[in-house]
């Protein structure tokens, strides 16, 4: 995370490509980064045997207002980008990918009572999903490469930790599962 004054260049940069798994993560571009793109895979060009990518339930938010989500070069084998939420101003994709169960948030809704529609707490990069929002239940199983699983099985909470991720019903799109908290 970026948050506010953060001036990092990518939030994530795979510079040479290879076998890259993104899975459950949240990702905050602040507005003062460096680069305009979140995400950068191949970019110095691609020189691993294997050019795979598989972006699979993340939470990113743009808070910068050009760019590019994901950047990917041609010429990888395999770009997967599944159950994710973009939230924020760009392009999703610079490049090619297979992408499926994807949620776009151009700019965060607020009710009227001044919280945010998709997020506990947008403002204070709490991510974890209201009750109303579009993410819930919309993700696909996202299946396997050889035998790795690509399902998160866990959320980050703040500071560093960790919990489980159960899923309810159908797969929630992005970092975390829906849980009924107090106050949503």
């Amino acid at each position: 995370m970026d948050e506010e004054t953060g001036t990092s260049s990518f939030a994530i940069d795979l510079p040479n490509g290879g076998a890259s798994f993104i899975i459950g993560n949240s990702i905050q571009q602040g507005p003062e980064t460096e680069n305009s793109n979140v995400m950068s895979f191949g970019a110095e060009g691609l020189s691993n045997q294997r050019n795979e990518l598989y972006f699979i339930n993340n939470t990113v938010v743009n808070d910068n207002r050009d760019g590019a989500f994901i950047r990917i070069v041609p010429g990888f084998s395999v770009a997967r980008v599944f159950n994710s939420i973009f939230c924020g101003q760009g392009d999703l994709l610079d490049g090619q990918a297979t992408l499926l169960a994807n949620i776009l948030i151009p700019e965060a809704v607020e009710h009227v009572s001044g919280k945010i529609e998709d997020f506990v707490d947008k403002s204070n990069y709490d991510y974890r999903l209201t009750a109303v929002a579009r993410a819930i239940d919309r993700g696909i199983e996202p299946g396997k490469v050889d035998d790795f699983d690509l399902k998160p099985t866990a959320h980050y909470i703040h500071p560093m930790q960790e919990q489980k991720r159960i899923a309810v019903k159908a797969i929630d799109a992005g970092a975390y599962e829906y849980m009924n908290l107090e106050g949503q």
